[in-house]
């Protein structure tokens, strides 16, 4: 049986960086749909930003999108896809999977961004708070989803206070309580190592 787990969020959130540490730890492969619309975007010659407007406009961009994802989780003998819309993906999509949300408050997020891109908070938080707001209508006008609706998920992390390792190991120890079928679980296959 293919084993998929979702994790989902908002920006900064830590959704990529967990993702790929739980896909390693559980020899699955790592699907970053954040990373395929940043493609996407390139190829268009634009930001993300910019991009997420645009697609916005042109549905048959989303669609697209949404294929490109759900090819590559089909594809894989067993995946953790990470996105903001990966759960709507695999309901649209009929993928099979367990849905995790990680949440965090709007400064810890905006903190974490400023780091990570090295640009002032201030400017962090603009990009951050504008692009959730393009975000929430953007998928509401065409996919028509309501952004703050959590009935899709199996389990929810709030990220604010905990580190990556932490994150991870909150991630890995819901999982038996959201997976259907004892036993269902995929063994781990490495063990987690992180950089002090």
């Amino acid at each position: 049986m293919k084993r998929v787990i979702v994790i989902a969020g908002p920006s900064g959130s830590g959704k990529s960086t967990v993702a790929n540490l739980v896909a390693k730890r559980l020899g699955l492969k790592s699907v970053d749909s954040g990373q395929i619309f940043r493609k996407m975007g390139l190829e268009h010659g634009m930001d993300v930003i910019t991009f997420g407007v645009y697609a916005g406009k042109h549905k048959a961009l989303e669609r697209e999108f949404d294929a490109r994802v759900a090819a590559m989780v089909k594809k894989s003998s067993g995946a953790v896809m990470q996105g903001r819309l990966a759960a709507w993906t695999c309901l649209g999509f009929d993928i099979a999977a367990k849905k995790i949300w990680l949440t965090a408050s709007a400064k810890v997020r905006a903190e974490r961004i400023a780091r990570r891109e090295k640009i002032p908070f201030k400017k962090a938080y603009a990009d951050l708070c504008r692009r959730d707001r393009e975000n929430v209508i953007r998928y509401r006008k065409t996919y028509g989803i309501d952004f703050d609706d959590m009935s899709v998920y199996d389990a929810t992390i709030d990220t604010d206070h905990l580190n990556i390792k932490l994150a991870v190991e909150a991630i890995l120890k819901c999982l038996p309580k959201v997976w259907l079928l004892k036993g269902d679980v995929p063994l781990m296959k490495r063990p987690l190592k992180m950089k002090k």
